[in-house]
């Protein structure tokens, strides 16, 4: 199986005690898409979700690529 990096993204919903601002928005996105990471990060403002839409995230969530094991602690 291929693990192709550049197909992958992440998904990464800020959750602050109010609403980002366009320009800290904006400035957060650029410097995401400025970044040498080999994947694209896509921002949400979480105080602008739904609470219905809201995911849960995963806890301890494994995942591999050509042999080598991510883990992603978000405790």
């Amino acid at each position: 199986m291929t693990c192709l990096l550049n197909s992958l993204d992440l998904d990464l919903a800020i959750f602050a005690s109010l609403p980002l601002s366009i320009d800290l928005f904006l400035d957060i996105t650029e410097e995401f898409g400025d970044s040498d990471l080999p994947f694209n990060v896509d921002i949400v403002d979480g105080t602008r979700i739904d609470e219905s839409f809201r995911p849960t995230p995963q806890r301890n969530q494994l995942s591999s690529c050509n042999g080598v094991r991510y883990e992603t602690d978000l405790n």
